[in-house]
Formats: structure tokens, sequence, C-alpha cells
């Protein structure tokens, strides 16, 4: 098997299971020689900003000197970026190797119920970091928490849940509070649990897991403050002061206000591992995370943000007034699970017009159905299915005085920019 054809076959998996349980990971990891249980694992959770905190806290344990393993999904121009050791992404041929010592002699014990494409992606990121005798992994939660591939391993110092909101009400459930129980479902025995959550019934329920667990809760505009907030759209800034001391995030490649939560989530994480001022300091400025709030281009203006449910998109509504432009041009594609209605309409004062596209995945909604949505909120809206040629159309219109912003899906995010060769199924 090649490369290629690795890719090929992990993408034809199913996405989920109808019935979602730990079962199946649990014994793959069992059979593929308990790698989980190998070094501490550290869990970013939350609705968003787990990528970019699972990035900033990575870097911080890397520049400490820690040999570390980081887990992301979805990946956005490469598959390989999902799983990482010291920030390089696996190779090639070790995904190919893994793949084939370790997952597929055991394919036949799971005839019944078929693994999911995230349950054996997830197990090669362990068995990987397991071989490179990783000191800490930190793994971005795929999907809410308690049921998640990522919630394994008997060494837990530390659960992150960066904010709680509604998406994936389906799985998750209806409200805010059973979402952030799911969530909260990542809380292990006598560890240390870090939220930037300021809702009170989400918070509620995160506190409560906490007391269960017998663990300490440190919160985010609680315990840890942050002050001296300065973004523009070259470069975000604060002062994150944390338990034990003061600690200046400055980033040229994380902008926006909202980094300053996820930096404060690593910060009170970082201090937890006893981990020192200017390692930390050093660490979060070299963070660097693609799609989020992304300048893609200056001339025309393009920016690209991974932004995919309404709190996602009030956050990125508020980051437009960093950038000087006269109109606003929306260029979006969705999956059909979002409420892209409320998303939408958290632009409706601002857009001139909306570009639809429909992503090359299975999942993704159909153009005419967002168009109809859209239509409540700007006038001119178009439908170009084909990703490429929609992006293409939104420079065009943009020219040099507009603003191109891609965001709604990051599989749609990724088609736009082209860097990835091969359909991105999942």
């Amino acid at each position: 098997m090649n490369y290629s054809q690795l890719l090929s076959v992990l993408f034809k998996l199913r996405w989920m299971k109808p019935e979602w349980d730990l079962a199946n990971v649990r014994k793959l990891l069992s059979l593929a020689g308990s790698p989980e249980n190998d070094f501490p694992i550290i869990n970013v959770g939350g609705t968003n900003g787990k990528g970019s905190t699972t990035v900033m806290l990575a870097s911080i344990l890397r520049n400490s000197g820690f040999v570390t393993g980081s887990y992301y999904s979805p990946h956005l121009d490469d598959f390989r970026e999902r799983i990482r050791v010291d920030g390089e992404m696996i190779s090639e041929k070790d995904a190919v190797r893994i793949f084939e010592e370790k997952i597929l002699p055991h394919l036949d014990n799971f005839s019944s119920d078929p693994l999911s494409f995230f349950e054996i992606i997830t197990v090669m990121a362990l068995v990987y970091f397991s071989e490179k005798n990783v000191e800490y992994a930190v793994l971005e939660v795929g999907l809410g928490g308690r049921l998640d591939a990522t919630n394994v391993g008997s060494k837990r110092p530390i659960q992150i849940i960066t904010n709680v909101s509604l998406e994936h009400t389906e799985q998750l459930g209806k409200t805010v509070s059973a979402i952030a129980r799911e969530k909260s479902g990542t809380i292990q025995p006598n560890s240390i649990v870090v939220t930037a959550e300021t809702n009170a019934e989400a918070l509620a329920e995160i506190r409560l897991k906490t007391q269960q667990c017998n663990s300490k809760l440190i919160r985010v505009h609680g315990d840890v403050k942050i002050s001296g907030v300065s973004c523009s759209s070259e470069e975000t800034r604060c002062i994150v002061h944390g338990l034990h001391g003061a600690y200046n995030f400055s980033s040229r490649r994380l902008l926006g206000r909202f980094q300053c939560d996820n930096a404060g989530c690593a910060v009170a994480a970082a201090e937890a591992l006893g981990i020192v001022r200017k390692e930390v300091e050093v660490g979060l400025r070299l963070a660097r995370i693609s799609g989020r709030l992304e300048v893609w281009s200056r001339s025309p203006l393009v920016v690209m943000d991974a932004a995919h449910n309404p709190s996602a998109a009030l956050k990125l509504f508020d980051s437009l007034s960093l950038f000087s432009f006269d109109k606003l041009i929306l260029l979006v594609g969705f999956m059909r699970d979002k409420d892209y209605s409320s998303f939408l309409k958290t632009f409706s004062s601002r857009v001139s017009t909306i570009i639809i596209n429909k992503p090359g995945v299975e999942r993704a909604e159909e153009a005419e159905k967002v168009a109809v949505e859209a239509r409540k909120y700007c006038s001119d809206v178009r439908i170009v299915e084909d990703v490429k040629k929609s992006f293409e159309l939104g420079k065009r219109l943009a020219g040099g005085k507009d603003l191109l912003l891609v965001t709604g899906s990051i599989y749609m995010l990724a088609e736009a920019r082209g860097k990835n060769k091969l359909q991105i199924a999942q």
C-alpha cells in the first residue's frame, strides 16, 4: 500500500457510527498494544478555539524541551497535519506503516460494527506518539468529549474546555447545558480543568463534573485575567495574568481578540505543568495554525476563517473591524448539520454579496438550500457550486478595495486553497 492508497481507504470510511460509544476505539487500542497509556494526555475540547489552543499549548511544551505530540481535526491542506510530533507532520511512510501493522490486521474483528474514520486515525496518532516516546500529547477533541475517541488514556493531568455553545445538537443535545455535560465528559479524577467559558449554565455543568471528580477548576476571566488587548490586521497582543505571574501574548500568526481567550487557556495549563514564563511567551509567539482569521492575500484582500457555527460567526464578525475595506463579499459553503441561517444573519448588516458553493464532501449542503436563507439577508446572492470557480469569482469581485471573506466550512476552505490534491472526504 502506498500513501495515496491509504488515503483512499481512509476517506471511504464512515464519518461517524450510528450508535456512538467508546467500545470500538478501546478495543482497537488494546489490540494495538494500548499506546494511550504510554504518556500523559491533555485533552482540548470545546465548541470553538480547540485547534488554536492545542497548537499554542503544544508549542509551549515543545519550546520547553518536551517531546510533544499533537493531534488536530479536521485537516486543512494535508491529512498529515492531524498527527505531529514537535510540530513536524507524520511522514507518509510512517502513516502507511502504522496502518498496515497496527490497524489492518485487526479490521476483521470489527466486521459487525465497522470502525469510523476518526476512531482509526486517533489510534494511528496514539501509536505514533508512543513510538516517538512523546512526553506529552495534546489532543484536540473531535466531537463532544464524553464519547469522543480522544477520551482515552490512564494519564490525564489536564483537561481544557475552551467554551460551549450550540453545535452538533443531534449528537450532543439541544441545550447548552446538555452540550456542556457531554464536553465535561473528558474531565478526569484528581486532575486540573481549564475553561474560558462564562455562560452560567455551561459553567455549572463544568463545575459539577469537576467537583464530582475531585479536580481543580481554573477559569479564564475568573482565576486567570486578560488585559491590554490590542488587535490589528497584523498582530494580536494582550497580557495574561495567570496564577503565578503575567505573560505577554504577542502573535502575528494568530489574529483576533478570541485568540486571547485561547492563550489564557494555554497559559493556565502551562502553569499547571510548571513551565516558566519565558518558555510560555516564546511558545505562544511561535504557535501557528492556518484557516483562523488568516490573511490569504492583501490584494485583493482575502481572509479565510474556519468558522462554522453561529457563535464562531459572531467572533468573526467582530474581527472584521481589524480590516479596512469598502464592501464585504462572503464566500460560503456549509455542511448539512450546520445552522447556516443564523450564521448568515450575523453578517447581514455588512455584507454586499454572498457567493454560495457546495464543498465536495458527502455531508455538504445543497447550494440552493443555503441560497434560500441567504436571500433573507442579502439582495445579491450568487450560486457557483464549484468551490474553486466560486473563489475565483470572489477575488474578481473584491478588486482592490473590498474584502472577500471565505468561511462556513473548513472543508470548503481546503478546496478553495487548492493545496490538497486529493478529495477531502472527512
